[in-house]
């Protein structure tokens, strides 16, 4: 099953303060296979 994340900000916008690798985790931790 796709669990999808379509739409993400990382530290790279000013939008977040979340790193892109603690973006992963995060995925991983919530089992979602797909970003955009």
């Amino acid at each position: 099953m796709l669990k999808a994340d379509l739409h993400t900000h990382t530290y790279f916008s000013p939008d977040s303060l979340t790193s892109p690798e603690k973006y992963v985790q995060t995925c991983l931790e919530r089992s979602i296979n797909c970003v955009a």
